[in-house]
């Protein structure tokens, strides 16, 4: 049976015997409690399509931030007469000048130099990669809604030492660190999502926060044609991201991360706020969601008896084997 520890509502335990209540009550997933999709979901959908439009900024930000730059190679004392253009067309393809870098001095990314450009995008995604397998473990083991907040504080404070690094090292040790935020913080948002929707709608929601990714892909050109200076640009493009910290509340914990791991109050406190937003029926509420944790109790009793998975088991199986693959060329 079910017992309430006392009259307040929402005060719901479950007995020792809790996986045998409720038998006539047959609850699958959050979803048949808090509706498929509804207002609490949109909200979770609309801060990650935003998220999404950021990632963009950062992702490809670099064209604009590093373009190709003109040089040519300093001018000898015999040759200061000549004309810029003149001496420009006779340095072409002479190597054994020092160089002179025509457009922006900051970093000096010419000659010798040039590579360091390029690195900054191999740091970046190399930040993404480990982001994850990193935060993408630590978000099964702490839960989604810590790992998203800790990778929104990296992403941002990565994405102001970008704006102001003093050298091009620190801009690259920058730019590691701002994927490694934005990235963990996408995943685990994006895992978020499909947790807390309906089955019919998650391929829906999934291929839409793709749509949030486009969108900063398509906006940025503008920016940068709007402002011409690489740290005004960067500015632009992580500034307008700190206004989502005051959409603390409203993104959640994961129902059903909380209910596998155990966490019966948090689990029963969310899904009892999905419902006003959502505004479902509350009828019968108590024993259904009674029938959910008792069915998760049940299914974390038989997955402690179980291996853990890991990421060795990708490679294991052959038809996983073959997926994974196939997700990494396609990345």
């Amino acid at each position: 049976m079910v017992e309430k520890l006392e009259s307040s509502p929402g005060s719901i335990a479950l007995s020792e015997n809790s996986h045998e209540v409720h038998n006539e009550i047959q609850v699958n997933s959050v979803s048949e409690i808090v509706g498929d999709f509804g207002r609490w979901q949109a909200v979770l959908f609309i801060f990650f399509f935003i998220g999404a439009a950021f990632s963009a900024y950062h992702s490809l930000g670099l064209t604009f931030y590093a373009p190709n730059i003109v040089y040519w190679c300093a001018r000898p004392t015999n040759y200061q007469n000549t004309s810029t253009e003149e001496w420009a067309k006779l340095a072409k393809n002479n190597e054994t000048l020092q160089c002179y870098e025509v457009n922006t001095p900051k970093f000096d990314l010419t000659c010798d130099r040039a590579w360091l450009a390029s690195l900054t995008q191999s740091s970046y995604m190399a930040g993404s990669m480990l982001a994850v397998i990193g935060l993408g473990q630590a978000s099964d083991r702490w839960g989604r809604l810590p790992i998203i907040w800790l990778g929104f504080l990296i992403e941002i404070l990565a994405a102001a030492s970008c704006t102001f690094s003093f050298n091009i090292y620190q801009y690259l040790i920058s730019r590691f660190l701002l994927a490694f935020g934005a990235s963990g913080r996408w995943a685990s948002g994006f895992v978020l999502i499909l947790e807390t929707s309906g089955i019919q709608y998650r391929s829906f929601l999934g291929i839409g926060m793709q749509f949030g990714w486009a969108f900063g892909y398509i906006t940025l050109p503008l920016i940068a044609f709007m402002f011409r200076d690489y740290r005004l640009i960067q500015f632009v493009c992580f500034a307008p991201e700190i206004l989502l910290i005051f959409c603390w509340s409203c993104v959640p914990e994961s129902p059903r991360w909380l209910l596998s791991n155990k966490k019966l109050k948090r689990a029963n406190k969310t899904i009892r706020k999905a419902i006003a937003m959502n505004k479902r029926s509350e009828s019968s509420i108590e024993q259904k969601i009674a029938a959910l944790m008792s069915k998760c109790k049940s299914e974390n009793e038989e997955k402690s008896k179980q291996r853990k998975a890991n990421l060795i088991d990708l490679w294991i199986n052959p038809n996983i084997r073959s997926k994974t693959l196939i997700l990494y060329f396609t990345w």
